[in-house]
C-alpha cells in the first residue's frame, strides 16, 4: 500500500541493522485512508516512540492488542484523501476513535480528536450508527 523504487534507496548506513532500508522517498500507493501510529517501546537506551504509516486497520488493532509489555500502541492520526475528508486534498487529523460494523473492517467511522467524524464505508450498505462497535479508543483513559 506503500511503495517506492530502488532507486529511492538510500545507501547503508552503520546504525541499520541487516534487514532494515531507508527510502528517500515513498509513495501513498492508493487513495484511501492511512494511519500514522505512535508506537512506545522500550529499548536499551530508555525510551523511545516509533512513528510507523499503514493503510491495514489490522495493524493498529494488533499493536493494540500486544501482550508484549516493552511495547505500546499510545495515538494514532489519520491521513485521509480528500473524497474522505471533503477538503479537496489530503488532511491529516489526531484519531479519538474507531468504530465499525460488526466483523467488517471495511466499513470504519472515526472520530477525531476535535470530534469530527468521517466515514469510509467499502461496502454496498453501511451499518446503521447504532449497530457500530468501537475498534480502537486512543482516548487517554482507554490505555
Amino acid at each position: 500500500m506503500i511503495r517506492t523504487f530502488l532507486s529511492a534507496e538510500l545507501p547503508e548506513s552503520g546504525w541499520l541493522s541487516a534487514d532494515e532500508r531507508v527510502w528517500s522517498w515513498a509513495e501513498l500507493y492508493i487513495n484511501a485512508p492511512f494511519f500514522l501510529l505512535e508506537i512506545l517501546e522500550d529499548t536499551a537506551d530508555g525510551p523511545m516512540t516509533r512513528d510507523v504509516i499503514t493503510a491495514d486497520i489490522r495493524e493498529a488493532i494488533r499493536l493494540r492488542e500486544d501482550a508484549d509489555p516493552s511495547r505500546e500502541l499510545v495515538g494514532a492520526y489519520l491521513l485521509t484523501p480528500a473524497y474522505i475528508n471533503g477538503s479537496g486534498s489530503r488532511q491529516l487529523d489526531r484519531l479519538a476513535q474507531i468504530w465499525s460494523a460488526p466483523g467488517n473492517l471495511n466499513d470504519l467511522v472515526f472520530i477525531l480528536a476535535n470530534l469530527r467524524t468521517m466515514r469510509h464505508c467499502l461496502t454496498d450498505a453501511p451499518a446503521r450508527a447504532e449497530d457500530l462497535e468501537l475498534v480502537l479508543d486512543f482516548e487517554p483513559a482507554a490505555r
